[in-house]
């Protein structure tokens, strides 16, 4: 292998704690909104239209598919 194709690892530099938790914390109020859509929406389909809790359960497997 020639030289220009290696990677040199002093290039790569570590992510600092407070990078990483602050990445952590913007995923963790993704992942907690997407929760609270779906809760809603498994709310409304059950208590308020009436689906059977089967049926919005294969519907919410068919969507995440």
């Amino acid at each position: 292998m020639s030289e220009e194709s290696e990677i040199e690892l002093s290039e790569w530099e570590q992510a600092s704690t407070k990078k990483m938790l602050s990445f952590s914390f913007g995923y963790l109020l993704v992942f907690f909104m997407g929760g609270q859509f779906n809760t809603y929406v498994f709310y409304y389909y059950e208590v308020e239209i009436g689906l059977p809790v089967v049926m919005l359960g294969l519907a919410f497997i068919i969507f995440a598919v």
